[in-house]
């Protein structure tokens, strides 16, 4: 029987840049959530830092429930007045987050270093 997983891995907060970040890495579906939802939610809940970052790069699935939680995140950190990254998403996730025009919502990076620098001038 075919069993869909989703990781998640926050890493410590950054006092210097007041930043949490996490990864995820699988797919992030219903079974996935249920796996990993409430800790990610409690993790955003929590939050009151300067920069929310999520890093897809190992994420290789994305269906609407894990963009329903990934716009909860993102409001929870506009609300706060926080600067919401997301970071170096596959292409097929990068796809459908450019679609639903998340992808232009939101920050994006490639690096969760670079999610600190300032943005380039054109």
């Amino acid at each position: 029987m075919y069993s869909p997983t989703l990781v998640l891995t926050i890493l410590p907060f950054d006092t210097a840049h007041l930043a949490q970040a996490c990864r995820f890495a699988g797919e992030f579906d219903k079974l996935g959530m249920e796996k990993v939802g409430a800790e990610f939610l409690d993790l955003v809940s929590n939050f009151s830092g300067s920069y929310f970052i999520v890093d897809l790069e190992q994420l290789h699935f994305i269906n609407s429930e894990g963009i329903g939680v990934l716009i909860a995140a993102y409001s929870h950190a506009t609300k706060i007045g926080a600067k919401f990254f997301l970071v170096r998403p596959d292409s097929h996730v990068r796809d459908i987050l450019q679609t639903l025009g998340l992808w232009d919502l939101v920050g994006h990076s490639d690096s969760i270093e670079q999610c600190f620098s300032p943005p380039l001038s054109p």
